[in-house]
């Protein structure tokens, strides 16, 4: 009968049914031969032991620097902002996988620093993102999770100078991220 009231308590402290969360994110990306870096910020509610919805918003200030169209110097900025849904493979319990879809907004801006002048544009559009993730509980209140996405953008989404046309739009970009929640 203990084993039973102990099992059903533990059962019940993983319930994840109404809980919210706010946290951060480190995302890691490569696109196209760029490596970068960014922050990011969450919220999360389960709606039931599931299912759970994410808003959640990212920038991207560094990446590495590559020769484009043999011009150095290329540099951009970018902003996401996403709402998630996470589906749960597996019932309540400390450590379970999950499948992640979401849609958002996307916005690059492009910098290009020449020998006689400069040419910077930006772009906003339409993306979504696909991926898996491992949602680990650390205690009642604190949560890590490790994902495992891509991501792409959909519109008109181009780098232009005089001499080509650099297409960003329908390609993947992949990413790592690593997210801290507190729970309540």
């Amino acid at each position: 009968m203990t084993l039973l009231m102990v099992a059903a308590f533990s059962m019940n402290g993983f319930a994840q049914k109404g809980m919210n969360g706010i946290g951060i994110n480190v995302p890691v990306g490569v696109y196209d031969g760029f490596t970068f870096f960014g922050i990011g910020a969450k919220y999360q509610y389960n709606i039931s032991d599931y299912f759970r919805i994410e808003p959640s918003f990212e920038y991207f200030p560094l990446h590495s620097k590559k020769k484009v169209g043999g011009i150095d110097d290329y540099d951009y900025v970018s902003l996401k902002a996403f709402l998630n849904g996470n589906i749960f493979l597996m019932s309540p319990r400390p450590a379970r996988p999950y499948i992640l879809a979401g849609a958002g907004f996307s916005m690059w801006n492009y910098s290009r620093i020449l020998t006689d002048y400069s040419l910077s544009e930006s772009s906003e559009c339409f993306a979504y993102n696909v991926g898996v993730g491992y949602d680990i509980r650390l205690s009642h209140s604190f949560a890590m999770q490790i994902e495992a996405t891509a991501f792409s953008s959909v519109g008109d989404n181009a780098i232009k100078d005089s001499d080509e046309d650099y297409v960003h739009s329908n390609k993947f970009l992949f990413m790592g991220r690593i997210g801290f929640t507190y729970t309540f």
